[in-house]
């Protein structure tokens, strides 16, 4: 009895080994169809050796092809594929990362043709193995679309569908198979059968789907389907910007489509307020349409969302149509308020910048040098900054306070001859020429065509009776179009 029971308990234990490799397996694969790929690649890793040893390597190679890494997944699959024990599975694997390397050939034709024959050839070993293997059909049907043999890729992913209909990756090729031949209608409902077959973890993949089922309709002149496909779209990641991208290039040809884009994001808008997206790209649509107002207003709500509050994007469309309103005030909270998300945002720089230029063209430098300093708590490097700041107190004749931000500027770049000519200026408005003379030449030897350095040190050479000098700077700034230059050229007479 005794020895019954410690025979069953090491069939139990036995048994229990593959079993639990099978459930690592699984939930590696379900870690890949959510999209993490690096956290799937992990857990292939983990069993590389021992019982399922060959799929998980062959796990490990399809996450590095999905990773972009192609050279590795190709040296992984080989060698997996060439074992003993490899299946289809393998050598199909080995095909796609075969295709995706001759997609890399780039003006390679030749390595371009062996990689795809080679993929053929691999697909073609897998149905011998295995003729009901839709993978290989699908894989197949991919890279005969490569090739441009677009009736065989279409007859290729039919059957993988034909085999395998639940498979979403078989209904996306075989969409791509009928779009290939212009057949519209027919890649539209494999896209939205794609779609509908791709597990709910695989969201990127039930995005994408939907999203290439819009494109289609839109192009098919069935905008209520594109309408109703963006929508699904939306409803699986409302918070992904590639989807509003694609919105985007889709409806803003004609005014017709930007009223649709607008009654399509409202009905996502409705589904879900608190995504910053939908917002952020009615401002954009009614920017087109030409209503400022109602622009501003969506830029509005989508920054109260919670992530278009720490989107400083968000912020600088609403600075920028504050702008647009002449509203200053409110366009220097939401510029400020976006760089406080992002210190380095382009678009709430450059509206802090068009700030500044206001303050300008209306003589108040006091709060032109406020606006600035503001931004460079910021940007504390950004050294074009330093430059226009103490530009602004060499306007005011403060040559003194000017000065330290001139050199802050060119400590923190040393090869911008606009800088070295800036500083150039107000070394020679305080009588100390020789520093002067060299920041300009200095310029000159980064930028020979900086027509300001050239035009300033003919002044200085002239001041100083160097008039060849004087005259070889205005002759060269004349040339480049300089008019004040071409005048000089007048004050310091023929050549000696």
């Amino acid at each position: 009895m005794v020895a019954s029971l410690a025979r069953f308990a090491a069939i139990v234990v036995f048994a229990a080994v593959p079993v639990a490799a099978q459930a690592e397996l699984d939930a590696a694969k379900r870690l890949f169809e959510r999209g993490d790929y690096e956290k799937a690649l992990a857990a292939y890793r983990t069993k590389s050796d021992g019982d399922h040893a060959v799929a998980a390597r062959v796990g490990a190679g399809r996450c590095q092809l999905a990773l972009g890494r192609v050279r590795e997944a190709l040296e992984m699959l080989e060698a997996v594929a060439n074992e003993d024990g490899a299946g289809p599975d393998a050598l199909v694997a080995l095909a796609e990362a075969l295709h995706a390397s001759a997609e890399q050939a780039g003006q390679d034709k030749l390595f371009r043709l062996q990689q795809l024959e080679e993929a053929l050839t691999k697909c073609a070993s897998a149905l011998e193995r295995d003729t009901g293997f839709a993978a290989a059909y699908r894989v197949r049907a991919r890279v005969e679309r490569s090739k441009g043999q677009v009736d065989e890729a279409l007859v290729s992913a039919g059957k993988a569908v034909e085999l395998n209909p639940s498979d979403g990756d078989n209904q996306l090729e075989l969409g791509h198979a009928h779009a290939a031949l212009s057949a519209r209608s027919a890649a539209a409902d494999a896209y939205e059968a794609a779609a509908k077959a791709y597990p709910k973890a695989s969201a990127t993949k039930r995005r994408d789907a939907w999203l290439w089922a819009a494109f289609t309709h839109d192009q098919n002149g069935a905008p209520e389907r594109a309408a109703d496909a963006y929508a699904n779209s939306f409803a699986v990641d409302p918070s992904n910007g590639a989807l509003y991208t694609g919105l985007w290039q889709l409806y803003s040809t004609n005014d017709a489509k930007k009223r649709a884009a607008i009654a399509l994001l409202e009905r996502f808008v409705k589904k879900n307020g608190r995504a910053a997206y939908p917002h952020y790209y009615l401002g954009y649509f009614h920017n087109a349409l030409g209503d400022a107002k109602s622009a501003r207003a969506s830029f509005k709500r989508a920054v109260k969302t919670p992530e278009g509050a720490k989107w400083a994007a968000g912020w600088g469309a609403l600075a920028e149509a504050c702008l647009t309103a002449d509203d200053e005030k409110a366009a220097e909270r939401a510029a400020f308020k976006g760089l406080t998300a992002d210190p380095n945002d382009a678009s709430c720089t450059l509206n802090v910048q068009r700030l500044v230029s206001r303050a300008v063209e209306s003589r108040d430098t006091k709060r032109a040098i406020t606006l600035t300093k503001r931004l460079l708590e910021f940007q504390p490097k950004n050294a074009q900054e330093w430059s226009t700041l103490a530009g602004f107190y060499h306007m005011r004749r403060q040559l003194r306070e000017a000065e330290p931000f001139y050199e802050k500027a060119l400590a923190l770049d040393p090869k911008d001859p606009q800088i070295k000519a800036n500083a150039a200026n107000l070394y020679n408005d305080t009588n100390r020429g020789e520093t002067a003379e060299r920041l300009w030449l200095e310029a000159l030897a980064i930028d020979p065509k900086h027509v300001q350095s050239l035009r300033n040190l003919g002044y200085y050479y002239r001041k100083i009776g160097k008039t060849d000098e004087a005259r070889d700077c205005f002759e060269k700034a004349a040339a480049l179009g300089d008019n004040q230059s071409a005048r000089a050229l007048g004050s310091v007479g023929g050549r000696r």
